[in-house]
């Protein structure tokens, strides 16, 4: 479950970069 959440937070935070 951790693993999961840390995944998308990593995810959404180089998305975010990418923008």
């Amino acid at each position: 479950m951790i693993s999961h959440f840390r995944s998308t937070h990593i995810r959404t935070s180089l998305r975010q970069l990418i923008n």
